[in-house]
């Protein structure tokens, strides 16, 4: 049987439905809350002695919130049952409804909101009879802002000053001039008068950002709401004398802007204006900051006592007509408006996340915003460079909270938009799944123009303390001996999961090898300015090697594009795409992180270890004396000299140094050896040395490398050019 109690105390009626709450009854539960609904400004619902609701109970609750909502009240649930609030929660409604552990606790909750509304009285001034709210507790913050810097719009809430669109990382001052924020719309009115005013309206504040000199802003809400009650129309005289009036009928308030809704329908506008008298000891110009934002319509206002909702209810894309300077109407209709008062100025720096650069670091405006927006959480941040690649930079960050508690060390690369989008996307979909002690994993990521940066959680299995070292370390630090023990536990363990699980499947040779199709889609323009030769000259001599060979830049201009469409069917495994040895971190246990994974897809298994032989072979070959220069061209000529991809030979090196040349040779080996493991019946070099190619190849654009390093992969390119035109 079902049973509906009310009982009403303190102006408060709270029913308790007693039952299955199901369609049949929730018509009588509707018979009962609708004339409630008439005369009540709030009503609690009690679920105690209810733990069952049907859709159709839910659409009553959704109506009775729409209800009292309209009216500035609300319904509040309270001692939800696990039953009802599981299917409140599967609609998606917890966070819409209001909801309390216990009636008590919501009658308590009721009272305060009452306690905090509006309270009003009518002022007669000027001929003319005002409603005057005073918004209880607005807590109006205003802030000065003295530096030029990239701001969000998240940050500034209220503004105006001098500055423009942030819409480029360069930031050009030709469109300077001043600009009035509210929320999530910015007006522009260019000091060159040859460049028309415009408006920027985000779908929401956090995506805005401008350029700023200078600047006012206000958080929290308007200190006053003004309405005109009688007569319709009013002077705007009459007006800017009243509104100063209430400003200053508090010693301690201090004026900062008005806002004015006019509701003339023929001429409807928005105008906001900040009082910049004696601010910042004259920093600031007589210039008079704000505007003037005429509309197609003007919506009457609801029972927000929210500016900043009134506000982007009007300005929308589509009902804005112009922004102008705060040449307000000489009569106005109906006006509202918003006086914004407060007690002395804050330096924004008091509540912006601060950012720290050690080392000599600096960093520019934009990458110190993308900083703070994906560092919310912090208070303080200390960025230190790791390493500048060709596409991205990398940055460890030292975090801190608001009581100045250190937050775990994290991982912050800042590079191109579409660069982080792959990142984030590939690292969750093939790094987390895969790798068995990867500890990189995404927190977020956010974009400023064609920008992005993405933090990595970056904790050592060790915990906070772990150090992590790239594998650059031990490459250059460990014995050759370590180092295979070293790899053989990365690939042959660590990254099993890739490279130890290939599958046959379709794969273009050259045109998923073409390096210019990554990073580097200008490669024959400079290998043509880097070591003056013609890509279109299919035989070259490389100035210091003499020796006549294939050019390795006609063979990518002319044999990729005759071989792009050829497949073959090979083994395929998730490769990283981008293997480097900077990319490859460990901690003192010998723990393995990867990281950069924007390139990380299924392609051709032996990939990431063609890679790394390049690196061993090329970027970390000796040519320091002329001696080892010679030594090393007559190596690599003749290790390049294979036909498949298991033969070893026995190379006698007679330059200085050995032992980096058996570690570099050592290796490579190693990673045929890998490749051998993946490939169990092919043994054919061709598409070893087409993956070599893809990095070969744009050596010659690395800024990082010696000009004989350049030469020196040109050299052996073209090597590989010349077996692939014998072999393939």
């Amino acid at each position: 049987m079902f049973n509906i109690s009310t009982s009403s105390t303190e102006s408060l009626v709270t029913l308790v439905p007693e039952g299955r709450l199901d369609t049949i009854n929730s018509i009588s539960l509707e018979s009962v809350l609708c004339p409630i609904l008439d005369n009540q400004d709030y009503i609690i619902i009690n679920f105690s002695k209810c733990t069952y609701l049907a859709s159709s109970g839910i659409r009553l609750l959704i109506m009775a919130t729409k209800s009292l909502s309209s009216k500035g009240g609300g319904l509040f649930l309270s001692n939800l049952s696990p039953e009802v609030y599981m299917v409140l929660e599967m609609a998606g409604l917890i966070s819409v409804l209001q909801i309390a552990k216990s009636e008590e606790i919501a009658r308590k909750r009721i009272s305060l909101i009452r306690e905090e509304k509006i309270k009003s009285h009518e002022l007669q001034f000027g001929g003319a009879t005002y409603l005057v709210e005073c918004l209880a507790d607005s807590a109006l913050r205003s802030f000065m802002w003295y530096d030029p810097d990239i701001v969000g719009y998240d940050e500034l809430v209220i503004a105006s000053g001098v500055g423009s669109p942030a819409e480029s990382t360069d930031d050009s001052s030709d469109d300077r001039g001043i600009f009035v924020l509210i929320g999530n719309c910015c007006g522009f009115i260019p000091f060159n008068t040859t460049i028309p005013p415009d408006f920027r309206v985000m779908s929401e504040p956090s995506k805005g950002a401008l350029y700023i000199d200078r600047a006012f802003s206000l958080k929290g809400e308007a200190t006053y709401r003004v309405r005109l009650i009688s007569p319709e129309n009013v002077a705007m005289t009459n007006i800017k004398e009243a509104l100063m009036h209430i400003a200053e009928k508090s010693a301690s308030d201090s004026l900062r802007a008005v806002a004015i809704a006019d509701f003339n329908m023929a001429t409807p506008s928005l105008t906001i204006i900040f009082k910049t008298e004696n601010a910042a000891n004259g920093i600031f110009p007589t210039t008079i900051y704000g505007a003037r934002f005429s509309l197609l319509n003007i919506l009457k206002p609801e029972n927000e006592g929210s500016f900043i909702s009134f506000a982007s209810r009007n300005l929308t894309i589509d009902n804005i007509i112009s922004v102008t300077t705060t040449d307000v109407a000489p009569v106005l209709n109906n006006p509202l408006m918003w006086i914004f008062c407060s007690e002395g100025w804050i330096a924004p720096d008091s509540e912006r996340i601060k950012v720290e650069c050690s080392d000599g670091l600096e960093m520019q405006p934009y990458k110190r915003y993308l900083s703070r927006k994906l560092y919310n959480d912090s208070a303080r941040i200390v960025v230190k460079m790791l390493h500048g690649g060709y596409s991205a930079e990398t940055f460890q960050v030292d975090s801190y909270d608001r009581e100045g508690r250190k937050m775990r060390p994290t991982v912050l690369k800042i590079a191109g938009r579409d660069i982080i989008s792959r990142e984030a996307e590939r690292c969750t979909n093939y790094a987390l799944p895969y790798i068995m002690n990867n500890s990189a994993m995404v927190l977020g990521t956010v974009n400023f123009c064609d920008k992005g940066a993405l933090r990595y959680n970056f904790v050592g299995i060790g915990g906070e303390g772990s150090k992590l070292e790239w594998l650059t370390h031990y490459f250059n630090t460990m014995p050759v001996e370590q180092l295979e023990t070293l790899f053989d536990k990365i690939f042959l363990k660590i990254l099993n999961p890739w490279y130890g699980q290939p599958v046959i499947k379709e794969i273009k040779q050259y045109k998923d090898h073409d390096p210019r199709l990554t990073f580097f889609p200008n490669l024959c323009d400079v290998a043509e300015r880097e070591l003056d030769i013609s890509v279109d000259d299919k035989y070259i001599v490389i100035d210091g090697i003499d020796r006549e060979q294939i050019n390795p830049y006609w063979f990518l201009k002319y044999e990729y594009k005759r071989r792009e469409e050829r497949t073959i069917d090979y083994n395929v495994s998730v490769c990283h795409g981008d293997l480097n040895m900077q990319n490859i971190l460990l901690d003192r246990d010998m723990n393995v992180y990867l990281i950069d994974f924007s390139e990380t897809r299924p392609r051709a298994v032996i990939s990431d270890f063609a890679r790394l032989e390049v690196i061993f072979m090329i970027e970390s070959a000796l040519l320091d004396t002329p001696r080892n220069i010679k030594k090393t061209i007559d190596l690599v000529y003749d290790f390049y000299n294979q036909e498949v991809i298991d033969k070893k030979r026995s190379f006698i090196w007679k330059g200085e140094i050995p032992e980096i040349v058996r570690r570099n040779i050592s290796l490579a080996y190693k990673m045929r050896e890998y490749a051998i493991q993946s490939l169990p019946e092919d043994r054919s070099i061709v598409q070893y040395y087409i993956a070599m190619l893809e990095w070969t190849l744009p050596i010659v654009c690395y800024g990082s490398v010696s000009l004989n390093h350049k030469k020196l992969s040109a050299f052996i390119a073209g090597k590989l050019c010349e077996k692939l035109l014998e072999l393939d």
